[in-house]
């Protein structure tokens, strides 16, 4: 009974060896490839975002918008315009997938957008506060569902962890 305990405690802390190892090489990758995760929303959808810098002026940005009543699966290119010390201006491309489920059907038409927006780093108000932007956009977005009349400006925001 002893040894089956002392095993048990072995594999548990294995166990969380392991985890705090494969959190540390997942942060560190995230750090490396100047990556951050987040909300972004582009009304109506909200989703889940990450991005990453491919270069100084740009990064790409994946967004799963499934937390409002239409869906979107967009891909984001990002181009900075201007950098001030504490916000940016950008410009955004973006295409994918956009699903309106209303009561009698489900409706999925390839969707693109065009825009621009203003970034916040809280980091550079005072650099012990997180390291967290937060952005605020208008976008032309356009779309072939033809129930849901998607072909208008639309506001979005967005909120993002730096790794």
């Amino acid at each position: 009974m002893k040894k089956i305990k002392m095993s048990l405690v072995a594999v548990a802390f294995a166990t969380l060896s392991f985890n705090n190892l494969q959190a540390d090489t997942l942060s560190n990758t995230l750090k490396s490839k100047n990556m951050s995760v987040g909300i972004q929303t582009s009304l109506p959808s909200i989703g889940l975002s990450v991005r990453s810098d491919i270069s100084d002026k740009i990064n790409l940005q994946g967004v799963l918008g499934f937390f409002g009543n239409v869906n979107t699966y967009l891909i984001r290119g990002n181009y900075k315009l201007t950098q001030d010390e504490i916000y940016h201006t950008y410009g955004f491309a973006s295409v994918g997938m956009w699903t309106y489920d209303y009561s009698i059907d489900t409706e999925t038409a390839l969707g693109f957008g065009l825009g621009g927006g203003v970034e916040f780093d809280m980091q550079s108000i005072d650099e012990n506060l997180p390291p967290v932007t937060g952005n605020i956009e208008i976008a032309f977005s356009q779309t072939g569902i033809e129930h849901y009349n998607i072909s208008a400006l639309t506001l979005g925001f967005g909120v993002h962890y730096k790794f």
